[in-house]
């Protein structure tokens, strides 16, 4: 009858299975084969408590049965109660040494509570009985990379070398390392060596193609990620290749190739499968949802115009924070910011995906950033502040955030340090509003300190209010910083600005020259070198010279 039972629960037919372990449990209490039997069906049907309750009964007759130990812990691990689904993968682990993996999800489980020194110690201990065990040190070095711990990664990763010298998996990991530590030759021959070994070692020719631009030899990676495209047209590549495909469009779109840009745009995460025409956009009603971060949505809002020109009604999606200042935008007849009823719409669109519906294959043809109105009722009395002939600089250095494992995401962190900061503003005459978001009282009072000859007003609180934002940047006779939010707003009241691009630079502002034509009013200064900011302070400063004689 157990034999029958166990043939329903492979069919899945639970409810028939677990009648006949309940028909052998009623004869036989104590039969861990049917409590086990059924503790797994009660976990395939989520019923983890009682999966739970069979299962202990079960090790109960049978305390070895490493399988019952193992569905005991994932039981645990559903009902997130942790420290005993750690307890039963380590017990799984002792009553059966030789199954490594159920270390390794008690180690997981260790990392995702908080305790990964546990966890570190773990595989330590571990590996000095199995030094040479591949899993045990590939399990050790991805912990220590998710840490950010590069150092011991890096001491981990050699032990593999030495194990398997001829992997490409692992050279690629030493690569990925080095890039993470700064040591850019040393990462360079490191993902060479992998490709030496395999030419078509994927993970190597993404990593690498990644390397490349984040070190801004982008056409040399842009030479990568073509390969890739032609070479990895399997769909297990696919969300991959989406990837792939946004960054190379910032890289061509980056360089003026609009035309080519707009293709892998296309083909970008998250983007509407198939795209109308643009003759087909007339007297439509139209949703278009925001996308990427709210700065490159004041970017792309430019185009919108033109689809209302075509008598198009136009709903559009955003973030509350943009909500207010976009209600008073004559292109868009509705702002929202919840659920929607999608019937209500004859068609959805992406706002990036708009330049490519219309056709803007040509730099010069972008239309001018939309023109934003200031909320008279939100103003602040900016004006009454304001002395004759006195200048009022806009200041922020730092935006996005770093995500080392996200290639195309180290493209939306830049930072000047605060120290080249200082020294671009040492001439300066006049008041200084503090714009950045996220800012530090200690790095507000370190600007003080060591710039008393400058009065420094700190608005730094207006990020979370935009319409005040907006009423504020009115108010500057300049901005001076990092690419952000505020820096596009600025642009939206078509006003000049100044933005400084930390190398290698990023796709909105272009790769090279002095103007951007997304902006052609602002002034551009590029580091030309990482961690060199000689230049940058130099032009900065004659920068705000100028001003003066403005």
């Amino acid at each position: 009858m157990i034999q029958q039972a166990a043939a329903l629960y492979q069919q899945k037919d639970y409810e028939r299975a677990e009648i006949l372990c309940r028909k052998i449990l009623k004869k036989e209490p104590k039969n861990s084969t049917a409590t086990h039997l059924m503790g797994i069906i009660y976990y395939e049907k989520k019923g983890f408590e009682k999966a739970i309750s069979y299962l202990h009964k079960t090790i109960e007759f049978a305390p070895k049965n490493t399988d019952a130990l193992v569905a005991l812990a994932s039981s645990y691990e559903q009902l997130k109660q942790y420290e005993q689904a750690i307890h039963y993968f380590e017990t799984a682990y002792q009553s059966n040494p030789t199954q490594h993996n159920l270390l390794f999800q008690a180690c997981r489980l260790l990392e995702q509570t908080g305790h990964a020194e546990k966890a570190i110690a773990a595989l330590k201990c571990f590996l000095n009985h199995s030094p040479e065990n591949i899993d045990g040190l590939f399990q050790l070095t991805h912990l220590f990379m998710r840490l950010g711990d590069y150092s011991r990664a890096k001491d981990s990763v050699l032990m593999l070398q030495q194990v398997m010298p001829e992997s490409p998996e692992v050279w690629n990991l030493t690569g990925l390392i080095e890039s993470n530590q700064g040591r850019v030759s040393e990462a360079k021959y490191s993902f060479s060596q992998a490709l030496k070994l395999d030419p078509n070692h994927f993970q190597s020719k993404l990593n690498f193609a990644s390397f490349l631009q984040d070190q801004g030899l982008l056409r040399d990676a842009k030479q990568h990620y073509l390969e890739i495209i032609d070479n990895f047209q399997d769909t297990s590549y696919k969300p991959f290749l989406q990837k792939i495909n946004y960054n190379l469009a910032l890289i061509e779109l980056g360089y003026g190739d609009f035309k080519n840009g707009w293709i892998h745009l296309k083909n970008r995460p998250k983007n509407i499968s198939s795209l109308p025409c643009r003759s087909e956009l007339k007297n439509k009603n139209l949703l278009i949802k925001g996308e990427e971060g709210l700065g490159d949505e004041l970017m792309f809002l430019r185009f919108i115009p033109q689809l209302k020109e075509q008598n198009n009604n136009i709903s559009y999606l955003t973030s509350p924070k943009l909500a207010d200042i976009l209600s008073t935008v004559p292109s868009i007849d509705k702002v929202m910011t919840r659920e929607y009823d999608e019937n209500n719409y004859d068609i959805e669109l992406s706002l990036m995906d708009l330049p490519i519906i219309l056709e803007i294959d040509d730099p010069d043809s972008l239309p001018p950033p939309i023109k934003l109105n200031l909320s008279i009722e939100k103003q602040n009395n900016w004006s009454d502040q304001k002395k004759e002939n006195e200048l009022i600089l806009g200041l922020s250095w730092r935006a996005g955030q770093l995500d080392r494992h996200n290639s195309a995401e180290k493209f939306l962190n830049k930072e000047i340090p605060l120290g080249v900061i200082k020294e671009i503003l040492t001439h300066f005459q006049g008041t200084i509003v503090i714009l950045q978001r996220d800012l530090a009282i200690s790095e507000l009072q370190d600007l003080i300190n060591t710039l008393s000859h400058i009065k420094f007003i700190n608005a730094s609180d207006l990020n979370n209010n935009l319409p005040a934002m907006l009423n504020t940047l009115d108010f500057l006779d300049a901005y001076i910083g990092v690419s952000n939010t505020n820096m596009h707003l600025y642009g939206s009241l078509r006003k000049k600005g100044c933005v400084i691009t930390p190398y290698p630079g990023e796709w909105r502002w272009m790769y090279e020259g002095k103007h951007s034509p997304w902006y052609p009013d602002f002034d551009l200064i590029r580091q030309s070198k990482k961690d060199n900011w000689e230049s940058v302070i130099g032009e900065s400063q004659q920068y705000l010279n100028n001003l003066k004689y403005a």
